[in-house]
């Protein structure tokens, strides 16, 4: 009796002991997970950051904007850039420095100056030159595509030089850039997005909403011909035609019949006419602008450009912004049930001049200009409206 008791508590014990010993097991596995996690992350974060720079844009602000005591003000901007090679280029966003005449890249507790080498206004990017070379290059990734995959957003946020996010990649848009959900601040324009492995996927270029969740950049594939451009031609200048749009779905198709003296539309089925299901519809003309000029107003359905469909306002206003200025694109629409067409030169577009930059007696000249340019589209629309009240009279 006496064994067979001690048999039974040794088991009791065993059996006590066993999930005490397997769930201790468990709990010290995925503590070691977390800790190797953190210290992973610990590494990533240390290794990109090297890469991060802080770029302080600034000017003077003239004393007429302030009170007659002011002797001396200055603007500053805060961006984010990144440091391109080992010989001090840096790249930064194009907005933050195109505007501004001295600029400063800050590492650490460092502080050197640089200058701008060209603007790349297609792509939203500007190539900035150190003094001296300072931090380390960025590793470029060359893959295409990253939905789904986890991204560290590093970027300034409120003064902090390399302040990390972690992130979900969205995916590429029609335009080409990438889109991506991670928490950041406007400061954090020009940092990186960077893979699971230290190597930089995309530049950050801007921001969709207002939460500051939802941001955009330029792949990094794209980078090493962007460098190249700007340092063997310099400045790189936007196309701009001055039209707003709005995606169409047609139900059912038109179909396009051209002949050599004149165009129709028909609902009848050919399989030698053109089959219009999507298109964009012009909604706002600016005035004075390469589209007024060459005629596009407000209601025209715009279905081609340069003989290729178009259907997506991004795809169009990336095709417009990387068209050289001075070139011409045409364009086929609808108007009142006819067939135009109608070749447009590409303006230039200009960064815009804050207040603070306008030479006195310059801003109420902007100003003036700009109001007369909304007045005309409102006059136009005024007319539009006059003429369909008459129609339905």
């Amino acid at each position: 009796m006496i064994n067979f008791f001690s048999k039974m508590t040794v088991v009791k014990m065993l059996l006590m002991l066993f999930p005490a010993v397997f769930f201790s097991t468990a709990v010290v596995a995925q503590d070691s997970a977390l800790i190797n996690l953190e210290f992973g992350l610990n590494e990533l974060v240390y290794d990109v950051a090297r890469t991060v720079v802080t770029v302080e844009a600034s000017e003077p602000i003239y004393p007429h904007n302030f009170s007659q005591n002011t002797t001396e003000a200055v603007y500053s901007l805060i961006s984010t850039g990144l440091i391109y090679d080992t010989s001090g280029f840096v790249i930064a966003p194009a907005e933050s420095v195109s505007k501004y005449g001295a600029i400063f890249i800050r590492f650490d507790d460092r502080t050197v100056p640089a200058k701008t080498v060209a603007i790349d206004y297609q792509n939203g990017v500007a190539l900035l030159k150190m003094d001296k070379p300072y931090g380390w290059p960025i590793k470029l990734k060359s893959q295409v595509g990253c939905a789904g995959q986890m991204i560290l957003a590093v970027g300034n946020v409120e003064g902090v030089r390399a302040s990390p996010a972690l992130g979900i990649c969205a995916g590429y848009r029609p335009d080409g850039m990438m889109q991506f959900s991670a928490t950041f601040s406007p400061s954090s324009q020009g940092g990186g997005l960077f893979s699971m492995e230290g190597k930089l996927l995309g530049i950050i270029t801007a921001q969709i909403g207002t939460n500051g969740e939802i941001g955009l950049a330029i792949p990094a594939y794209k980078i090493p011909e962007i460098v190249d451009y700007l340092k063997k031609n310099g400045t790189r200048y936007a196309g701009y035609l001055g039209l707003q749009t709005r995606e169409i779905s047609i139900s059912p198709p038109l179909i396009i019949h051209k002949t050599p003296t004149s165009s129709q539309i028909s609902m009848a089925v050919n399989k030698n006419g053109l089959e219009i299901s999507h298109g964009l519809i012009v909604e706002r003309v600016a005035a004075h602008s390469p589209a007024y000029d060459a005629g596009l107003r407000k209601g025209d359905l715009i279905f081609q450009a340069n003989g290729l469909s178009i259907d997506n306002p991004l795809k169009l206003a990336s095709f417009i912004r990387k068209t050289d200025p001075g070139k011409k694109v045409n364009f086929d629409f609808l108007r009142h049930n006819a067939i135009y067409n109608v070749d447009v030169t590409i303006g230039k577009q200009t960064p815009l001049i804050t207040s603070s930059q306008a030479p006195h007696g310059d801003k109420s000249e902007l100003l003036i200009d700009s109001i007369l340019k909304e007045m005309q589209v409102m006059r136009e629309n005024l007319n539009a409206l006059d003429k369909r009240l008459k129609q339905l009279r």
